[in-house]
């Protein structure tokens, strides 16, 4: 409603309308064009459509939509090549521009190689989502003083209670988590669906290894940089790569060859 009047007030007669995700923004777009119908809606995913496969009803009601609302979206933007041959998997889409462009990660600025740190850091929302139960169970193999935790959410007491000795950062802004890579020796990713997780790509251009776990996002990491990215299918395997990682020394060339088709791959599918 306060799209409309706003519409209505400033006179305007929308040729596009974006929609930032595609669930409540992307609902209000399809509103607004019963009122436009010539506004063509575009619209970006930014998570693994596959997590919707998962038992209960609110994924089923939302895939049903997505399956429906997608096709009246004149493009749809997809953050991976993985995530958008899976979204092809579940939903038939016709005449849409379908296209991927990684989220741009700014001003990252490098001192030197991250050697010897001994840090294990999550970054990130601390929700169910994340896997935040398989981190602390991990992690607790591991001196607590070696922990750190950057983010905020639902589930802080209960890490916070888990991991008493950890480091909780809370919620940083983007400018104070870039100041904290830095220390981080491991990022250790839990989350069982993942499209192309940012924090994987801010960790890998900032030169920080990383231990996730297997889905999309970091199988195509994986796939990519097999010695910058080791994923796991059990506890131990996550244990084992993370103390790979903190003993062994990484190859700065490994490192610049991401980040040199990173932001190739930024600048080009945002052009």
């Amino acid at each position: 409603i306060n799209a409309l009047r706003t519409i209505r007030r400033s006179r305007l007669t929308p040729d596009s309308i974006v929609a930032g995700t595609p669930f409540q923004p992307l609902l209000i777009a399809l509103i607004l064009k019963l009122f436009h119908s010539q506004a063509k809606i575009h619209t970006s995913i930014h998570g693994d459509l596959l997590s919707l496969m998962e038992p209960g009803v609110g994924n089923r009601i939302k895939l049903l939509f997505l399956r429906h609302a997608l096709k009246r979206c004149a493009s749809i933007r997809f953050v991976s090549e993985s995530q958008k041959q899976a979204a092809q998997q579940l939903i038939s889409f016709s005449n849409q521009h379908l296209f991927t462009t990684p989220v741009p990660i700014p001003n990252v600025k490098i001192d030197s190689l991250n050697r010897g740190r001994e840090t294990i850091a999550f970054v990130g929302r601390l929700q169910f989502e994340r896997g935040i139960r398989e981190w602390i169970e991990i992690a607790s193999q591991f001196d607590q003083k070696q922990l750190l935790v950057i983010g905020d959410g639902p589930l802080r007491s209960e890490f916070q209670s888990e991991l008493p000795g950890a480091l909780f950062m809370g919620s940083l802004t983007q400018g104070e988590v870039q100041g904290q890579w830095n220390r981080i020796g491991v990022l250790l990713s839990s989350a069982p669906f993942e499209s192309y997780g940012l924090a994987m790509r801010e960790a890998l251009l900032h030169r920080v290894p990383v231990v996730s776990r297997k889905n999309l996002g970091s199988l195509e990491l994986q796939n990519r940089y097999p010695e910058l990215v080791r994923v796991y299918e059990t506890r131990n395997e996550a244990t084992n790569h993370i103390r790979f990682f903190l003993r062994n020394s990484l190859s700065a060339k490994s490192f610049e060859r991401f980040q040199g088709e990173d932001r190739k791959s930024t600048r080009l599918n945002s052009s």
